[in-house]
């Protein structure tokens, strides 16, 4: 009887566990990820501010060094989505069973992942665009303008969901490591296993 009503007790601890280690995590990768944005944000705010008349030499200077970030953010995306690929079929041929938790985090990484490739390939599309050489056009100045605030954002925005999609995939590996790894059995990415009850006994 007593142990009857200890099961409740401790399956509620458990869910407890899971949305507070939840929600460590998530406030942990958007801190991170809001800080990198702020300060790429940020530094692109000082250099239009300074150099408000020279965004021509801006744009220039950062279509040598965009395109590379972009087609790494590419790569690193679609490799980020093929681990995730290859996590689940660990998860699945393992003997343990995982919580909620461990596969809400993959599928949180698999979005960021998604969004990352996508804001890679626009930010690559933003660079093609021959803007610098539109100087026939009445407003070529407010086109460079909004060109570089665009790449300015989509950049920012990069940074920032790469450092957080980083962060919940090293946190995800790290438990990973302690399950299959150190053989960790009371860990909170692992289900609660349905122990058997009197009458099975």
């Amino acid at each position: 009887m007593a142990e009857e009503t200890q099961r409740p007790t401790r399956a509620r601890r458990s869910e407890r566990s899971e949305k507070q280690r939840w929600n460590h995590d998530v406030t942990r990768a958007a801190i991170g990820g809001v800080v990198t944005l702020g300060m790429g944000a940020g530094s692109s705010a000082i250099l239009d501010s300074a150099n408000r008349f020279e965004t021509r030499h801006l744009i220039s200077s950062l279509s040598k060094v965009l395109p590379y970030l972009a087609s790494a953010g590419i790569g690193g995306g679609a490799s980020i989505l093929a681990l995730m690929l290859t996590l689940l079929s660990v998860s699945r041929q393992s003997d343990v069973r995982f919580s909620e938790t461990f596969y809400r985090r993959i599928l949180w990484i698999g979005r960021q992942a998604s969004a990352l490739f996508a804001g890679c390939i626009l930010l690559l599309l933003t660079m093609a665009a021959p803007v610098v050489e539109a100087d026939a056009f009445a407003s070529a100045q407010t086109l460079l303008t909004g060109q570089y605030y665009l790449t300015a954002m989509l950049t920012s925005l990069i940074s920032g969901l790469s450092i957080s999609l980083i962060m919940m995939l090293q946190s995800t590996v790290s438990d990973l490591v302690m399950v299959l790894g150190f053989g960790v059995e009371d860990h909170y990415v692992l289900a609660p296993s349905a122990e058997p009850t009197a009458e099975e006994a």
